[in-house]
């Protein structure tokens, strides 16, 4: 008989394999067996409910009705393709009765072209369901949130940098504590305005009288220092790099972005970010916010220490430990039951 494919958004392993143990099951003799002994038993039935009207007639009907099901659903087999929605990963299941075979071939597709349909009359211009993986755009956002502090995108950044002695996590990590965290403690920046405006105008103190120590060159192992206007300038010129070929490859691994489709992790995350109708949301910038943030609070319990105000560096330590254990342990209701 001919094929049928199932779109799945579910485990399309689990249900590969339910579907080899329903093709096993109605290949063996006993399932015949027992179909036989159904069919006895509703004939008996039949019987038994004639006498009780009056034994005027045997609806024999019923019963080859039901044998007639049978005998379409469960005699001739036919081949499932299952595949996977979000990884595009077709299995095949052979020998697959084409009773569960059509139905479950028949409602995966009717429910796909619909969605089809509806995405085409009334879609934003952006990547739909039908055309990635299901739940993609959002999956896709907090990966990158999660993961973009990894030491490998830090690795590739100084190595875009020049790679030696350049170490631009540090370098950061110096000029928040000792450039952006000294304006907040000189009311020239609350920390509600910290957190509310954009990354450079949050992170940046113009100023010639504080300085910080970067870790900028590749041949002087100490640093040099910065005054903190300066600093900026330096920091921000490595940090521009993030765009650079071998930090989108660390991203493309990181994420497991697949590059044979000419895609990579920053038009992936453009994608994603435009079809969340942040259109003026750069994926740039949503990516140095992602690698940045992780890093204050690094910083911000740097400073405590600093002031040897041990208690607030532990608190802000644990709660650091909190964020990241609860990032590691949280899923979505429908990625964990249906995944």
């Amino acid at each position: 008989m001919g094929a049928f494919s199932i779109h799945s958004i579910g485990d399309s392993a689990f249900l590969e394999q339910i579907l080899i143990a329903v093709s096993m099951i109605a290949g063996t003799g006993d399932f015949e067996k027992m179909v036989s002994i159904g069919l006895l038993l509703g004939v008996l039935m039949i019987c038994i409910q004639s006498v009780f009207q009056g034994a005027k007639q045997i609806n024999l009907q019923q019963v080859l009705v039901g044998w007639i099901l049978y005998a379409c659903f469960f005699g001739p087999t036919t081949t499932v393709t299952i595949e996977d929605a979000y990884t595009g990963q077709v299995r095949v299941v052979a020998n697959v009765p084409i009773g569960v075979g059509f139905a479950g071939g028949v409602i995966s597709n009717v429910g796909y072209t619909i969605t089809n349909l509806f995405e085409t009359g009334y879609g934003v211009i952006v990547p739909n369901v039908t055309e990635s993986h299901f739940s993609e755009t959002l999956k896709l956002l907090n990966d990158v949130r999660r993961r973009a502090y990894d030491t490998g995108v830090f690795t590739a950044l100084n190595s875009a940098n020049g790679g030696g002695y350049v170490d631009v996590r540090r370098s950061w990590n110096n000029y928040i504590r000792e450039c952006t965290l000294t304006k907040v403690d000189l009311n020239l920046m609350s920390l509600d305005e910290l957190m509310n405006r954009s990354t450079d105008s949050a992170l940046r103190f113009n100023s010639q009288l504080y300085g910080t120590r970067l870790y900028l060159s590749t041949s002087n192992p100490d640093g040099a220092d910065y005054t903190c206007t300066d600093g900026w300038v330096a920091i921000s010129t490595a940090t521009a790099n993030l765009s650079s070929p071998v930090v989108v490859d660390a991203l493309n691994s990181l994420l497991g972005i697949d590059t044979s489709t000419g895609d990579n992790a920053i038009t992936k995350l453009t994608d994603s970010l435009q079809a969340m109708g942040a259109t003026t949301t750069s994926s740039i910038d949503y990516l140095k916010a992602a690698v940045l943030e992780p890093l204050y609070y690094e910083a911000a319990a740097g400073r405590y220490q600093d002031l040897q105000d041990y208690g607030s560096a532990l608190m802000i330590n644990q709660a650091i430990q909190q964020r990241n254990t609860q990032w590691a342990a949280e899923q979505s209701m429908f990625m964990t039951v249906v995944r």
